[in-house]
């Protein structure tokens, strides 16, 4: 990733976590990301394209801590759950706009195409199943983290037996 590209993003989060997606601009972005406003167009044309490279980023941020966590598919997910759980950016989402995150749950078509290719990539790597229904029901579990987080404490027996599901379902 590019230097510019990575503040833009480092400018999005922060501007976010500061005041909200409503209240972020390109021009706030620009700023706290140490960048021309020609810079963060030249990267993403629109608000809406900038949340989705935002979504990319964390997607990609999740999957490194899946990948710290183990081979195990409940330690992984509890790892990933645990992380968003203690996420800044979404935990400011959740205190600002909490309609933005109930949003999300609604599976808008093409900005989580990547995040369930990604899942079902992964849950088949794993032996797990990868069909729709499983697939589903770990997105849908990982959001409910993100509107309710929890501690590892209870997130860990939830994802074991998610685990189970999707392994002897």
């Amino acid at each position: 990733m590019s230097r510019a590209r990575a503040g833009i993003l480092a400018g999005a989060r922060a501007t976010i976590i500061q005041g909200g997606v409503r209240r972020m601009t390109m021009s706030a972005v620009a700023e706290r990301g140490g960048v021309a406003k020609a810079t963060v167009y030249n990267h993403f044309r629109s608000r809406g394209e900038l949340l989705d490279g935002l979504l990319a980023d964390e997607l990609t941020l999740l999957l490194k801590v899946a990948d710290d966590a183990g081979e195990s598919t409940a330690d992984q997910l509890t790892a990933v759950a645990g992380s968003m759980a203690r996420n800044r950016l979404l935990d400011a989402i959740r205190q600002h706009e909490p309609e933005v995150l109930a949003g999300l749950a609604g599976h808008p078509t093409g900005r989580w195409e990547g995040v369930v290719v990604t899942v079902q990539a992964r849950l088949a790597a794993q032996g797990a199943r990868s069909d729709d229904v499983a697939v589903d029901l770990v997105i849908r579990w990982l959001l409910s983290v993100v509107l309710a987080p929890a501690t590892n404490e209870r997130l860990a027996p939830q994802a074991s037996l998610l685990a189970t599901a999707i392994y002897d379902g």
